[in-house]
């Protein structure tokens, strides 16, 4: 307020004369102030002054002594939160998280697979440790008899590889493009991959015959898998197509289409349900025989890199461009979200069994969890690149890897 107004400005004479006439002079100040002197200045409006400021006072009080302050709100991206949503064909559910964060690389908690660890015992390939493409690895895979090994390599071919000798069997070519994907089938006859060139081919092992080019997608295809019962080979691609072919006639069944690129699908293990998991973070359980959507888990979030079914089909596990690693409860839709990559994490597979679930990505790591605890056993690292593929023996005694460094690794389990 500006005190050089007209209205308030004060006589010098008066002040002199008359200090009590002085609004800023405490009254305490003149020995001489008397009750007469304060009734000349009191005015009627005085009353109500102080009939508001004590209001005002016993207000505030309350609002101290009663009110509760707001809880500090939880922050969350919106991928996490969009995340959260589980929806099927009847109802929808909120689904509740349960972050979990390791302390220690090599975490031990008591149970048998934390006793069991997994370390290097070998390379596959040549002196230098590379295979013989020396080029990026994308896919790797272990036949079920455990004998051999198929590598997926970015030079446009796939190589077989004798798993016990360390010695290479044959050479596949027929792509036109990087082969992202290999799967053998559950008979270990057949192999199929998929490429960057729109290509799915099945493959005779024992020959290295085509025995079927499957063709339809208009874009890269990510993954290409057999169903369980080796009757079916799913494929998905950056087309935003699901595609499901009979192996015998290499005929298209189904057609399922997504919003974006769709990096991974996988079979339930009665053949009758297929997950995937999308670029837009949508994760979706369909019915193979139908081709119709049974049940949205997200529907937007953090980009899916890799999704796979638990062997008893209770469970979900997806790997996370956000670092995560997220188990789904198939029939609550509750998730679990394990923390510990430091990078985009793009690959999840479950052992036989379902104890153990190996993941790797960006970081260059490795990381074995117990699927029970939802904890870290143990860290695995030594891939100078990103780890593009992981895979568990069938009697869960190895596990390999293979990387974008060019090289493929076996690690073999020991307890302790």
């Amino acid at each position: 307020m500006d005190r050089s107004n007209g209205n308030l400005a004060i006589p010098a004479t008066n002040l002199a004369s008359n200090p009590s006439a002085n609004p800023f002079t405490n009254s305490t100040d003149n020995p001489n102030t008397s009750p007469s002197v304060i009734l000349q200045h009191f005015r009627p409006w005085h009353i109500g002054l102080g009939i508001v400021t004590i209001g005002a006072i016993i207000i505030t009080a309350m609002i101290l002594l009663m009110g509760e302050s707001p809880k500090p709100a939880n922050v969350a991206s919106d991928a996490e939160q969009q995340e959260k949503a589980l929806t099927d064909q009847t109802s929808s559910a909120q689904s509740s998280q349960n972050d979990r964060n390791p302390q220690n690389s090599n975490l031990v908690n008591g149970n048998s697979d934390a006793s069991a660890k997994f370390i290097l015992v070998k390379e596959i390939g040549n002196s230098g440790g590379t295979v013989a493409s020396n080029d990026n690895i994308y896919g790797v895979s272990l036949s079920p008899d455990g004998k051999t090994l198929a590598i997926g390599t970015s030079n446009q071919n796939i190589e077989l590889w004798d798993f016990q000798t360390n010695q290479i069997l044959q050479t596949f070519r027929g792509h036109k493009g990087r082969v992202y994907d290999v799967f053998f089938s559950p008979d270990g006859t057949k192999l199929v991959s998929g490429s960057d060139n729109r290509e799915a081919i099945i493959w005779d092992v024992k020959t290295g015959r085509i025995l079927a080019n499957l063709e339809g997608h208009q874009e890269r295809v990510y993954t290409t898998i057999f169903s369980p019962d080796g009757k079916m080979v799913a494929s998905s691609s950056s087309d935003s197509t699901i595609r499901i072919w009979d192996v015998e006639t290499g005929k298209q069944r189904q057609l399922l289409s997504e919003k974006s690129w769709v990096y991974d699908v996988s079979f339930s293990a009665d053949s009758k349900l297929l997950v995937s998991g999308s670029k837009d973070g949508a994760i979706r359980i369909w019915d193979v025989a139908s081709g119709k959507v049974l049940k949205t888990i997200v529907e937007r979030g953090s980009a899916v890199r890799s999704i796979v079914y638990s062997y008893d089909n209770k469970l979900i596990a997806s790997a996370m461009e956000d670092n995560t690693v997220r188990l789904w409860n198939v029939s609550t839709g509750q998730q679990d979200v394990l923390t510990g990559h430091t990078n985009e994490v793009h690959i999840v597979a479950f052992s036989k069994g379902d104890r153990l679930l190996a993941s790797a990505g960006a970081d260059k790591s490795i990381k074995i969890w117990s699927v029970k605890d939802k904890t870290l056993i143990q860290t695995l690292t030594g891939h100078d690149r990103g780890v593009s593929s992981v895979d568990f023996s069938d009697d869960v005694s190895s596990l390999v890897s293979g990387s974008l460094d060019g090289k493929v690794k076996v690690w073999q389990r020991s307890r302790k």
